[in-house]
């Protein structure tokens, strides 16, 4: 694998959680080609978290102990990482790879280590036990608080096709914009379509149409409708002007747009979402999809921000 050098460089590094769990196992997998592909290096955390050993704050005798538990955790944990840069080596140069432990809560040193990071990677649930925090708590603690653009991977299924096209959710908002540069970007660098969906929705209070606001209805369906596609044309011809060979393609649909992008995912590379959207009763706010989306999702969801 070679990097694309007409594509820009990212020199800011990945970081991945790592648990040794399957979905993690996937996350560090995906990272390591992902900073492959930007030229950047992959850190590794792994979190020796136990609540029962508050360490920092216990007498002597406790801390003595405690010892063997700690021990174990810490030969644990060691074994953790070195599975980690076995699996993310396959991908990418050993020596652009850094391992790191942490006391931590897995979602903590996550959100820690994102300041300064180009893009941070967790699984979408991790094996819980002494080594690390389930990491279904984790992905949402991370998408929600981290300060880059964060990932979160959910198990694949084996013989699932990657050949998918990236897909943006827009919907005319400044992150929905973000959104699209970060999908563009990651399209272009794997060498995927670019898919733009719109989804729009009309709701009306019940009853109304009883009072004769059927004309009224129809002229909002096709408002809103218009204005879906306009998003999305707008979004696609910026995503060429960005990258001219990327290959791009729009779909608007009247369907909410949290079952709208979790039904794309099935089909797809990856799925790229704001932080948030517009208001509005004719928009859904694309913050409160993301979750939807990552819970059902078939693809890692990539949360854009700038």
């Amino acid at each position: 694998m070679t990097n694309d050098t007409r594509l820009p460089r990212h020199p800011l590094d990945v970081v991945a959680g790592y648990d040794g769990s399957p979905a993690a196992a996937a996350a560090v997998s995906w990272a390591a080609r992902e900073a492959h592909l930007r030229g950047a290096r992959l850190r590794l955390i792994t979190s020796v978290h136990y609540p029962a050993f508050p360490l920092e704050r216990t007498l002597p005798l406790s801390r003595d102990a405690a010892a063997p538990v700690v021990r174990h955790l810490e030969t644990a944990a060691d074994a953790v990482c070195a599975e980690g840069r076995r699996l993310a080596a396959k991908a990418m140069d050993e020596s652009d790879i850094t391992l790191e432990q942490t006391t931590n809560g897995p979602a903590r040193a996550l959100i820690d280590a994102s300041q300064g990071a180009g893009l941070v990677v967790v699984g979408s649930r991790g094996r819980g036990g002494a080594v690390s925090a389930l990491l279904g708590s984790v992905s949402l603690a991370v998408t929600a608080h981290a300060h880059c653009t964060a990932v979160v991977v959910p198990m694949l299924d084996e013989g699932r096709d990657e050949e998918g096209p990236v897909v943006v959710g827009v919907e005319g908002s400044q992150p929905s914009d973000v959104a699209l540069m970060v999908a563009a970007d990651l399209a272009a660098r794997h060498h995927r379509p670019l898919m733009v969906l719109s989804a729009w929705q009309v709701e009306l209070a019940p009853g109304l149409q009883s009072l004769g606001w059927d004309q009224w209805d129809r002229d909002m369906v096709a408002k809103t409708e218009s204005r879906a596609t306009a998003d999305a044309e707008r979004a696609a011809a910026a995503a060429r002007e960005r990258h001219p060979e990327l290959v791009v393609t729009t779909q608007v649909m009247e369907r909410p747009a949290g079952p709208a992008l979790s039904s794309a995912s099935h089909c797809a590379y990856a799925v790229v979402v704001g932080t948030r959207g517009l208001g509005g009763f004719d928009r859904l706010l694309l913050g409160s999809v993301s979750r939807s989306t990552m819970h059902h999702a078939g693809c890692p969801v990539v949360v854009a921000r700038g």
